[in-house]
Formats: C-alpha cells, sequence, structure tokens
C-alpha cells in the first residue's frame, strides 16, 4: 500500500540527497507536490561553479569526479533555475563548511 502526501509538510531537507538522485528535476516536482504553500525545502550539494571547484579543477585534485555516486553536479544558478521553474521561491544562500565547495539553498513553496 503507498500513503500518498499531498501539500502536508512544512520543511523538507535534502542535505546532500539531490546530486544522488538520477532524475533531480522529479524529485524537485515531487518537493513541490508534498510541501504546503509557504513550506520550506532546504537542499545542500556541492557547487560546481564555485572558485574552489575551479581551483580543484586546474590542480587536478578535484574528489567530486570520481564519486560514482553522484549523478549530477549543479551550478548555483542551475539549481535556483529548477526550484524556480518548479514552484519555488529561492530566499536565501549559504556556504556550509561541513564538505568542500557546498552550497545551501533555501527555497519557499509558492502558490502557483
Amino acid at each position: 500500500m503507498t500513503t500518498k502526501i499531498d501539500g502536508t509538510l512544512d520543511v523538507l531537507s535534502m542535505m546532500d540527497v539531490l546530486e544522488h538522485m538520477p532524475f533531480p528535476k522529479e524529485t524537485i516536482i515531487k518537493a513541490s507536490e508534498v510541501i504546503r504553500s509557504g513550506g520550506v525545502f532546504i537542499i545542500s550539494l556541492p557547487d560546481l561553479a564555485c572558485s574552489s571547484w575551479r581551483e580543484m579543477d586546474a590542480a587536478k585534485t578535484n574528489p567530486y569526479w570520481m564519486e560514482m555516486e553522484h549523478h549530477h553536479n549543479f551550478t548555483r544558478q542551475r539549481l535556483i533555475t529548477l526550484l524556480q521553474e518548479n514552484g519555488f521561491d529561492v530566499v536565501g544562500y549559504a556556504i556550509p563548511y561541513r564538505y568542500k565547495v557546498q552550497m545551501e539553498v533555501y527555497a519557499i513553496r509558492n502558490d502557483t
């Protein structure tokens, strides 16, 4: 039996998850279905466009290219665009210190 959740979550956190999903757009679409209007969506993952990423690439020491479980790498702009296209308003951005080149994006589910 499958239980369907429709717009009932206040907060959904995907810390270091989305880059592991084979179909990240579909994951964001599903998040928009289960988060209530005004609810918060938090995503943390590596930022392909940050200067640290470019430095590791230049030195040929970027470990993210070797992580086979990472299906996708995102720039901040690409992630923000995907969120906006699927019912979210981005309201915050942070650089955490858990891993190198990380970003955290905070979005609110809008009414559209």
